[in-house]
C-alpha cells in the first residue's frame, strides 16, 4: 500500500484572507471555493482547505491532516492488525474533506482519501519550489505514535530521529517520512497550543505547524506583511526568523544549506525549532541536528505556527 501526507484542514473565520495570503507570498493556486465560503488551495501535491465553517467541538486553527492511500482494503487489514480498535469511518467527502477517517491511539482524526483528495493528476514528480514539505504534531507518547503510523500506514522513521533516539535524548521527538512530506511528532506534556479544544486537551494531541520550502528566503521576508522577528538562530549553515501573516498567525522561517534528501530536511529544522521554545539539547542532540541540516541551497522551511488570531506558545 502507499500512502503520502497530502491534506490539512485549518478552521479559520477568514478564509478569504488565508487565501490571499499563501496565494501572494507562497504561490498556492486555488483550487475551488464553496458558496459558504470555504477555499482549497495546492502547490500540486499537497492540499490546503480553509474551512470557513467546523464542528461545535472542534476551535479556530489547524484542525488535522490528511493521508492518502491506495488500497483502502490493505489499510483495514493493517488496522486490524495494528490499529487495536480503530476502524475506519465515513467522513464527508467532496471537494475539501478526505472520504474516510482514522483515528489514532491518541484519538486524533486523520482524514483518508482513495482520490488523492481531489488532486489526481497532480505533479507526478513534486519537487518544486515553493511547496508544503513539513507537518508538525504534538501527541501524548511519540513513540508509540510513531509505531503505530509506521504499521498502518508504512511510513519510516528518518536517519536523524534514529540516532537521537541512540543517543539517548531525553527529549522525545519522533520523526517520520513518507518520502515527500516529513511528519515530526514532539511530547505533548513539553510543546502545545494554549488553546485546544476540549478533546485535544483530554487526549493530549495537537496540530503544530506546517513547513515550506521556498526558493529565496530573504527575498520573501522581504516582502512578506507585518513584523518579522530575527531569532538569532543563524548557527552554521541555519537562520531562523519569526513573521506573522494578516491574522497575526506567529510563523517559524529557517534557511538551510544543500540540496539532499527530501526525507530530513523538516525535521533537522523541527528540532531547532524545540531549542528556540526553551529546551536545552546537549552538544551532541545538537549536532545530530546539525547533521541532518538538508534542503538549503533552494531556500527554507517556513512553519506556520497556527491560525488562531493572537495564538500564544507554551
Amino acid at each position: 500500500m502507499k500512502a503520502f501526507v497530502r491534506y490539512l484542514a485549518v478552521n479559520t473565520p477568514r478564509p478569504e484572507a488565508m487565501a490571499d495570503y499563501y496565494k501572494k507570498y507562497f504561490g498556492l493556486s486555488e483550487v475551488v471555493r464553496s458558496p459558504e465560503g470555504d477555499i482549497a488551495l495546492s502547490d500540486g501535491w499537497f492540499k490546503l482547505c480553509l474551512l470557513a465553517q467546523w464542528p461545535d467541538d472542534e476551535i479556530a486553527g489547524m484542525s488535522h491532516y490528511g493521508i492518502a492511500v491506495d488500497d483502502l482494503d490493505e489499510l483495514q487489514a493493517r488496522l486490524k492488525q495494528f490499529g487495536g480498535p480503530a476502524e475506519i469511518g465515513r467522513d464527508r467527502g467532496g471537494d475539501f474533506h478526505g472520504e474516510y477517517y482514522v483515528l489514532d491511539p491518541h484519538g486524533m482524526p486523520w482524514s483518508i482519501s482513495t482520490s488523492e483528495f481531489g488532486m489526481r493528476g497532480g505533479v507526478a514528480k513534486p519537487f518544486g519550489v515553493p511547496r508544503i514539505r513539513h507537518a508538525e504534531l504534538s501527541v501524548g507518547e511519540t513513540h508509540r505514535q510513531m509505531e503505530w503510523m509506521i504499521d498502518v500506514f508504512g511510513l519510516r522513521e528518518i536517519n536523524c530521529s534514529k540516532k537521537i533516539r541512540d543517543a539517548g535524548s531525553k527529549f522525545a521527538i519522533r520523526m517520520l517520512g513518507d518520502g515527500i512530506i516529513n511528519v515530526t511528532f514532539l511530547p505533548f506534556d513539553h510543546v502545545h497550543p494554549k488553546v485546544m479544544s476540549a478533546r485535544q486537551t483530554e487526549h493530549k494531541w495537537a496540530v503544530q505547524h506546517f513547513g515550506w520550502v521556498v526558493p529565496d528566503m530573504m527575498g520573501l521576508l522581504k516582502h512578506l506583511p507585518g513584523q518579522q522577528l530575527d531569532m538569532g538562530g543563524g548557527t552554521g549553515n541555519m537562520a531562523e526568523w519569526q513573521a506573522h501573516d494578516p491574522i497575526r498567525t506567529a510563523s517559524i522561517c529557517r534557511r538551510t544549506r544543500d540540496l539532499r534528501s527530501i526525507s530530513t530536511y523538516g525535521n533537522a529544522a523541527t528540532g531547532l525549532a524545540a531549542r528556540r521554545r526553551g529546551f536545552t539539547f546537549r552538544p551532541k542532540d545538537r549536532e545530530l541536528f546539525r547533521d541532518h541540516d538538508a534542503l538549503g541551497g533552494i531556500g527554507m522551511i517556513f512553519a506556520d505556527e497556527g491560525i488562531t488570531p493572537g495564538r500564544e506558545r507554551v
